[in-house]
């Protein structure tokens, strides 16, 4: 209703116009979705756009855990090597500093701007992962941009929390 995606959709445009790779990720309120859903909607996209070769560069070391983590990479470079056991703790900070890395190495050559539209409906280890990379990502060409309904959350409610100590800056629409 107020303009959030359309103003997001404004920017991703011209971003685009810029030179931008640009990727979205929505979150939706229907239970069910998995775990990180919105960033696996921008990783697909990202190695649907990619060259094979580019792509394999951009995994560098953490292949094995980004292909675990997203189908749509591990079928367009498979992948025979299998992440090493480790405990929950381990597996999500090598998750998070996966993604990061990928990002980062993949805007050297141009530079990212990744949408997550309705970030209210969003899962924990999502926000988490916004304000990882938000935090690793401040010195690389990647711009961050969160949509939410201010109205459908508590002042104390996850996303208004993660969204302050990864440092958002706050655009109220009126």
């Amino acid at each position: 209703g107020i303009g959030k995606t359309f103003t997001a959709e404004e920017t991703a445009r011209r971003a685009a116009a810029r030179g931008f790779r640009v990727y979205w990720g929505r979150c939706h309120a229907d239970e069910g979705a998995p775990s990180f859903w919105p960033w696996l909607q921008v990783l697909r996209a990202h190695a649907e756009r990619s060259d094979p070769a580019a792509l394999r560069a951009e995994l560098g070391a953490h292949a094995p855990v980004l292909v675990a983590m997203v189908p749509a990479l591990r079928e367009r470079l498979p992948v025979q090597a299998v992440p090493p056991a480790l405990t929950a703790e381990e597996s999500r900070f090598r998750l998070l500093e996966a993604v990061t890395g990928l990002l980062r190495r993949s805007a050297a050559s141009a530079p990212w701007l990744v949408l997550l539209d309705d970030l209210q409906w969003a899962d924990l280890p999502t926000l988490q992962l916004f304000r990882f990379a938000a935090r690793e990502l401040r010195d690389a060409p990647v711009l961050l941009i969160g949509t939410l309904r201010d109205a459908e959350i508590d002042a104390d409610a996850a996303p208004r929390r993660i969204l302050r100590e990864a440092g958002a800056e706050r655009i109220d629409l009126a």
